[in-house]
């Protein structure tokens, strides 16, 4: 082995402990993308078990929620949630709701804070969009 690095060596002259960390390198970066692929489908498999909340059928009239980046439904109604999952926008039946939401922006004194339940009565075809406000 040592006589094959030295024969390269006398052919590429000062080039080619370049050529040895260049060749490392392709291989650490393989390898790290890799587990970074495979840590990603395993974070979007666990994300896709997350259950969604139930909606409202084609034909059913219904009330549209949306919600900002930071903030996570919790519960709706008597329906629990992961807050972790990102719920951007749903469909709501018209009537009275109990909405519970999770804190999830940037402030890290507030980060995680649930609030007390919400009571909101929704009506068909209108669209609530709430803010994150601390």
């Amino acid at each position: 082995m040592e006589e094959h690095g030295a024969a390269v060596a006398r052919e590429y002259g000062d080039t080619y402990p370049v050529l040895v960390a260049e060749a490392h390198g392709k291989r650490l970066m393989r390898r790290s993308v890799g587990w970074f692929v495979l840590l990603l489908g395993w974070a979007l498999g666990l994300l896709s078990c997350v259950t969604r909340p139930e909606q409202p059928g084609g034909a059913q009239p219904y009330a549209r929620l949306v919600l900002p980046e930071a903030i996570r439904l919790v519960a709706l109604d008597t329906q629990t949630f992961d807050p972790r999952a990102r719920i951007r926008d749903i469909q709501v039946a018209p009537g009275s709701h109990s909405l519970t939401f999770a804190y999830a922006g940037s402030s890290p004194q507030h980060a995680g804070q649930q609030a007390d339940p919400f009571r909101l009565e929704v009506q068909a075809g209108h669209q609530y969009v709430f803010e994150a406000k601390t």
